[in-house]
């Protein structure tokens, strides 16, 4: 429960950020991101889940993908 909660308060301090740029409050930071990288990590959370249930789980990414 206390994940849920965790995760619901994150998605709202998104969404009154949103709001904040729409209403200029706020300045866009925009920044370059490794996409390899954060596909890996977002995919390395569901290995454990994965190896309890017995599924095979691999990811690729091709070289050189950003």
């Amino acid at each position: 429960m206390r994940q849920n909660v965790e995760k619901l308060n994150e998605l709202i301090q998104e969404l009154i950020e949103f709001r904040r740029l729409e209403t200029g409050n706020m300045l866009p930071n925009i920044r370059n991101l490794q996409v390899s990288d954060i596909i890996t990590n977002i995919s390395n959370s569901f290995t454990e889940l994965a190896e309890t249930r017995g599924i095979r789980y691999e990811i690729r990414i091709p070289e050189g993908i950003h």
